[in-house]
């Protein structure tokens, strides 16, 4: 499953794995990838790793697209939630 989510400020995003009495999908054989660029031929990776947990910069104005797949091939049922954070710059 692929989702799209256009940052509105600088600072930092991640895309958080959430338990659900209903997800057949679970943390541990999820894998998702974060990506950014213009299209599938040009996709650039910003995030992945072996657990269901990203933390990654962002940009303002920029597109990350966030695949989400199984190890084993079989889709499922998941919950992941998006919590952004801003940098803030301090002014005198």
């Amino acid at each position: 499953m692929w989702y799209r989510w256009t940052a509105l400020s600088n600072g930092s995003a991640s895309f958080v794995y959430r338990a659900c009495s209903s997800c057949t999908l679970s943390a541990a054989t999820a894998v998702v990838g974060i990506y950014r660029g213009t299209g599938v031929g040009g996709l650039t990776e910003v995030a992945a790793s072996g657990d269901s947990n990203h933390t990654f910069e962002t940009a303002r104005g920029t597109t990350y697209y966030i695949a989400v797949d199984s190890r084993s091939g079989v889709g499922g049922t998941y919950e992941y939630g998006l919590i952004r954070s801003e940098h803030l710059s301090a002014q005198r």
